[in-house]
This record gives C-alpha cells, sequence and structure tokens, in this order.
C-alpha cells in the first residue's frame, strides 16, 4: 500500500508556488470485509446473481465462493426453463437478442440440449423430380424443380 502524501510542494525544496499539480492520496485498496449474510448466498444462487444482490464484482464474488469450497451451480440452473424452451424455436440471433445473451451461448446451449436450428423446412422431392435426375443436368433439374443446386468445389 502506498504512503499518503502530505508533502506540499514548499516542503519538498520546489518553492511556494509549484505549476506540479498535487497527487491525490491514493484509494484503499482495502477489500470490504465479507458480512455472515453475504457468505450465507454465495452458492445458492448464480454469482452473477450474488454480485448483484450484494454489490460486489462477479470475479470477488466468484472468488470468495471458490475460497470457502463452496462449488457453482450446476451450469444447467444457468438457464430458466422458459430460456431453455425458447431455444430451437427462433433463429439463435433473435434467441440471444431476446434473453440477453451472445449469439455463441445460445447455438452453444441449443446444441447441447441436441436442437436443430430453426429454418424453413426441407422440401423432399417428389416422384416426378426423382424421374428428372440423370436425365437432365443437375443445373436444368434444379431449375425445372425450383430447388437450389450446390456448386462443389
Amino acid at each position: 500500500m502506498l504512503p499518503e502524501i502530505s508533502q506540499t510542494s514548499s516542503d519538498v525544496g520546489m518553492g511556494e508556488e509549484s505549476s506540479r499539480p498535487k497527487r491525490r492520496p491514493p484509494v484503499s485498496s482495502a477489500k470490504r470485509p465479507w458480512l455472515a449474510e453475504e457468505l450465507a448466498l454465495l452458492g445458492k444462487v448464480t454469482d452473477r446473481q450474488a454480485a448483484e444482490q450484494l454489490n460486489r464484482s462477479r470475479c470477488s464474488t466468484a472468488s470468495q465462493r471458490c475460497a470457502m469450497g463452496i462449488p457453482r451451480l450446476p451450469a444447467e440452473t444457468l438457464w430458466a426453463k422458459d430460456e431453455l424452451d425458447l431455444l430451437g424455436t427462433v433463429p439463435d440471433e433473435e434467441a440471444a437478442r431476446r434473453l440477453g445473451r451472445s449469439v455463441r451461448a445460445v447455438q452453444r446451449k441449443r446444441a447441447a440440449l441436441g436442437r436443430l436450428a430453426p429454418g424453413p423446412p426441407k422440401a423432399h422431392w417428389g416422384e416426378e423430380e426423382l424421374r428428372l435426375l440423370g436425365k437432365v443436368t443437375d443445373e436444368e433439374a434444379a431449375r425445372l424443380t425450383h430447388k437450389e443446386g450446390h456448386e462443389q468445389d
């Protein structure tokens, strides 16, 4: 911890008037002690929720919880049921916007749940369309069936 600066410019031989600004005393680096009721909250809600309720940083909250040997909540509880219900029903970008989460977090959670990304349903080929295959070029078949072809590299 740095000592407080209490000397004036005249104390250090710079004359009575100095153009240098006086330094402010340093901000205390002492940590705010944890109260018993604050400690009791750790591990019962997410680190983010505890940090908000206790007016502390999430890092500080997580560090204190770890130091006390309290495990974090299972990842599944970090997502509310209504949030999980939304995944896979709307595009990931929209879900991320609605939930206040990153698109990547939404994609990962949706995939972990085994849900496909929503999109237009895949059209199946009909009998007449299947008969075209091998008789006309792929481009002609795509044009006639109004289906997009896949280019090969």
